[in-house]
């Protein structure tokens, strides 16, 4: 083992000591939550290395998660003319396609090559959903690694004129205010762009075209900046 290697498992050691000393001192620290302990510490090692861990490798499979021109560099990566990459795009986001199968545009050899590379469309499962009688609907979703997220819709004016999506970007939330109840959650991880806009997407198929989107759900927004 090379001493650069060495070095490296020391700073993760020393990392993960860190991790459980502030999660013992304080419950709602700056820290992933312990119970996800093993893939913190995979993640760190694969990092630590050089390597993308297997989740984050995962999550770049997800054509949700691209941008268009993302979408494009892929096609031609596969020797496509660039102009497919709309139909993925709008295909995803425009008529709500879930398995690369629905994009018809693509011929049936391009579709097969996407899925034999690994490529996917994510979605979201939906674990309950509540309706007041003022109109709110508040939507409790599962992602693929099992964290739960919240949305909610808020209907204003009438005769229900003004729509606006309050969305999640965090699974959980890891600035502790105190006046705020997912605060008090442990935070899980980051959503993806893919996670985030498929909220837009589903409650847009599920209760019609959203006027507004606000980043009012669980997390913060500038600590997910990226995506």
């Amino acid at each position: 083992m090379t001493n650069k290697a060495i070095a490296r498992i020391i700073v993760v050691s020393i990392i993960l000591i860190l991790h459980l000393q502030s999660k013992v001192q304080n419950e709602r620290a700056y820290t992933l939550d312990y119970a996800f302990g093993v893939d913190f510490v995979s993640i760190l090692l694969a990092l630590s290395f050089g390597k993308k861990p297997a989740i984050l490798r995962a999550m770049d499979m997800d054509l949700k998660n691209k941008t268009l021109k993302e979408l494009e560099e892929l096609v031609m990566g596969f020797g496509g003319k660039k102009y497919l990459a709309r139909y993925i795009f709008s295909f995803i986001h425009s008529q709500d396609a879930v398995e690369i199968e629905n994009i018809s545009p693509l011929s049936k050899d391009f579709r097969q090559k996407l899925i034999e590379a690994g490529y996917y469309i994510s979605t979201m499962g939906l674990v309950e959903k509540f309706v007041d009688p003022d109109g709110t609907v508040k939507f409790l979703f599962e992602l693929g690694d099992g964290v739960r997220i919240e949305t909610v819709l808020m209907v204003t004016g009438a005769p229900q004129s003004r729509k606006t999506l309050c969305i999640s970007c965090q699974g959980g939330c890891r600035m502790g205010c105190a006046f705020c109840a997912t605060g008090k959650l442990k935070y899980k991880r980051n959503l993806t762009a893919g996670e985030i806009v498929g909220q837009v997407n589903y409650v847009a198929a599920d209760c019609g075209a959203v006027n507004n989107v606000v980043y009012m759900g669980m997390g913060e927004p500038m600590d997910n900046y990226d995506e």
